[in-house]
């Protein structure tokens, strides 16, 4: 019924957290998010402009378009198609009435992929609608 002071001494010297299951969870768990995690990489274009002798500057707020040599078009640096192009289009004109939108296109993007940009823009109410060049001088 009581035990003796030696016998208590020793249950309380043998009593004790193991750390090792404790530190392999927590490697676990630090593998698993590092594997589950996603990286955010921004990836950018190159573009190359047809050049112009009848180059102006757009003087107000500008929407850039651009248009690789695929004909692939992107806002802001992120892809968009048709659809998404003209609602970032009626966004832009309803925060800027007075905006103007700049196609920025390759040398070589394919002209319909152009003129879609161009009408797409002009369909979604954009007034003022330019291709950016760079000025032959």
């Amino acid at each position: 019924m009581f035990r003796s002071v030696r016998q208590r001494d020793r249950q309380g010297a043998d009593a004790g957290v193991d750390m090792a299951p404790l530190i392999d969870v927590v490697f676990i768990l630090l593998i698993f998010f590092l594997v589950t995690a996603t990286f955010v990489h921004d990836s950018g274009l190159t573009v190359t402009r047809p050049d112009a002798v009848a180059a102006s500057v757009v003087e107000s707020a500008a929407l850039r378009v651009e248009l690789d040599a695929a004909g692939a078009m992107s806002i802001d640096r992120r892809a968009v198609d048709v659809s998404e192009l003209r609602t970032r289009v009626i966004a832009f004109l309803a925060a800027n009435p007075r905006g103007a939108i700049v196609v920025v296109p390759e040398r070589t993007t394919p002209a319909d992929r152009l003129v879609t940009a161009i009408d797409t823009a002009t369909a979604a109410g954009a007034k003022d609608v330019a291709i950016a060049t760079r000025m032959v001088r």
